[in-house]
């Protein structure tokens, strides 16, 4: 019994250590391409590219030669009589006399070999067109979802990175309360601090200890979000390698010297595919304009037609066989095809509006992002000044304290401040880059690589 109960266990341990999730560290660039090879969304990308060039080879398939197996077998249970005048196959017979004749046999069949190969056909020309900027289509589509989903990935892991930088941050202000804590016990026994003061610095410590658990479900939390965005099917827990003061986009400033102009805007894929668009609604518009044009083929038959009064497919076959022209010219259809023509040009009209207002919006969202970059670089540089100023003021607080010229308080208060500023810091870090995503998302290029 005692030995089932043991080996119990040990099935229950192998499989609850099964279900610990996997943890991998990794870098931003690996990240993105990792998901580029495996995110749901960008392998269906991939999959309308190719669908679109699978399209554009029907299209093309279009105008090569038709080959076409035709047969045919009939039973005429009424053979069908036809009415000749009489001097059909009798000069002197009486025209006005009527002779009934059969010109079928009850068993017919038809076989051969049917050949059309168009020689011009515009609706066909411009469905080739078409699939082809269907298939420049997919391709933006798949630069724009990429450039959205490297967007979202970015802005997950730079949250992440400024989560593990508080945690690092979270764990020394425990620490640094710890030591106010006994700094203030010290005084309290040497009659210059009050019970009170180390209540309250007992408690700041309680409160950062919360506030560092609080923190680590936060890095939980944003490792599952990464693992869904990178396309893992099962959970992964990711661990950036870099940090977040480590950011390579932190010591780049070539933005700075970069002039933005309203052609910077083109890069941009939502416009790229916008442009595509209006091709296809002017390639609809030639389509609409191409079904009035005639359409020439080239067409030929090479068979053979059998006639029996009984069933017997192996006898009384003779030879069939034509080469030809075939023209097809619609010249009125009831004016339909006026108002379709109509109808395409206002929406290829409609479509370089869209066009037009997508420019202009994008021209603003460039000078924009580089504002707020702009506003945030100087942010972060002016929080570093303040935190060395706050970490000064700690140092000569300390000092006053034990000479019994500071009170504890104003030593828990310098602390506070200096943890808000610390805070505001790498809050404000995680805005920079973020913003510097933005900027390059407004100038059309990758988010960070």
């Amino acid at each position: 019994m005692r030995i089932r109960y043991l080996f119990a266990l040990i099935v229950i341990g192998l499989h609850a250590n099964a279900q610990q999730p996997r943890s991998v560290t990794m870098s931003l660039d690996e990240a993105l391409t990792i998901a580029a090879r495996q995110q749901p969304d960008l392998q269906n990308a991939h999959a309308n590219i190719r669908y679109a060039q699978a399209s554009t080879k029907v299209a093309k398939a279009g105008y090569l030669p038709q080959l076409t197996l035709e047969t045919d077998m009939r039973y005429n249970t009424i053979v069908p009589t036809n009415i000749l005048p009489g001097n059909a196959l009798n000069p002197t017979g009486d025209p006005n006399k009527l002779i009934p004749i059969k010109f079928n046999t009850a068993w017919n069949t038809a076989a051969g070999l049917r050949l059309i190969q168009p020689l011009y056909d515009p609706t066909k020309l411009v469905a080739i067109n078409n699939t082809k900027t269907v298939e420049n289509l997919a391709l933006a589509q798949e630069k724009r979802l990429k450039a959205d989903r490297e967007e979202e990935i970015a802005q997950a892991w730079f949250s992440l990175l400024l989560d593990r930088s508080r945690i690092t941050f979270s764990a020394k202000d425990e620490e640094r309360a710890k030591g106010n804590a006994n700094i203030i016990e010290e005084q309290l026994k040497s009659g210059r601090a009050l019970d009170n003061d180390l209540m309250d610095a007992r408690l700041r410590i309680r409160t950062a200890r919360i506030e560092k658990e609080k923190i680590e479900q936060d890095i939980l939390t944003g490792q599952v979000n990464l693992s869904a965005l990178l396309g893992y099917d099962s959970l992964l827990l990711i661990t950036p390698s870099e940090r977040l003061m480590e950011v390579p986009a932190l010591r780049d400033s070539t933005w700075m010297s970069e002039i933005d102009a309203a052609e910077g805007a083109e890069n941009r894929p939502e416009l790229e595919e916008e442009k595509i668009n209006l091709d296809i609604k002017n390639l609809e518009l030639d389509s609409k304009k191409a079904e009035r044009l005639p359409k020439l083929n080239f067409e030929g038959f090479l068979g053979a037609n059998h006639f029996n009064q009984q069933f017997n497919p192996f006898m009384n076959w003779y030879g069939n066989s034509f080469l030809g022209l075939s023209l097809r010219w619609p010249l009125y259809k009831g004016g339909a095809t006026r108002y379709e023509v109509d109808q395409a040009g206002i929406q290829a009209e409609q479509q370089t509006n869209t066009v037009r207002k997508l420019r202009q919006q994008f021209y603003y969202d460039l000078v924009k992002t580089r504002q707020n970059l702009a506003y945030q670089w100087k942010l972060v540089h002016l929080q570093k000044e303040r935190i060395a100023i706050r970490e000064d003021r700690i140092t000569l607080v300390k000092s006053r304290l034990q000479e019994g010229r500071a009170r504890p308080q104003d030593l828990l208060d310098e602390d506070t401040q200096l943890l808000l500023e610390q805070d505001t810091l790498y809050r404000q870090l995680h805005d920079f880059l973020v913003a510097r995503i933005a900027y390059n998302k407004a100038r059309g290029k990758q988010t960070l690589r």
